[in-house]
Formats: C-alpha cells, sequence, structure tokens
C-alpha cells in the first residue's frame, strides 16, 4: 500500500489497517526520516521513508 505524499513539517499522520484475523497492526519506521509512535507517524526531513505494518 503506498502512504499519500507528506513533506517535512506536515502535521504527523495516523496510518490505519485492518486484517481478516481482527488482530492490531502495528507499524514501524524501517528507514528514512522519520519516527513513529502509536501508528502516528511524524516525518522530519525530506527523503523516502519506508514503513512497515
Amino acid at each position: 500500500m503506498d502512504i499519500p505524499t507528506h513533506s517535512a513539517g506536515d502535521a504527523p499522520f495516523a496510518l490505519t489497517a485492518t486484517v481478516s484475523s481482527g488482530l492490531p497492526v502495528a507499524f514501524n519506521v524501517v528507514s528514512g526520516p522519520a519516527i513513529s509512535s502509536s501508528n502516528v507517524v511524524t516525518r522530519l526531513g525530506g527523503g523516502t521513508v519506508t514503513v512497515v505494518a
């Protein structure tokens, strides 16, 4: 799934997903200038960010 484009300085944004099992989905930043906490991503700079679920 592609995440819509966001830029450094944009407001933090939440990621959501559902799975057929009903289990919760957690997201983590793997690389790039961003941090995530409780499935909310905050961009810290320009460039590509990779997120895994």
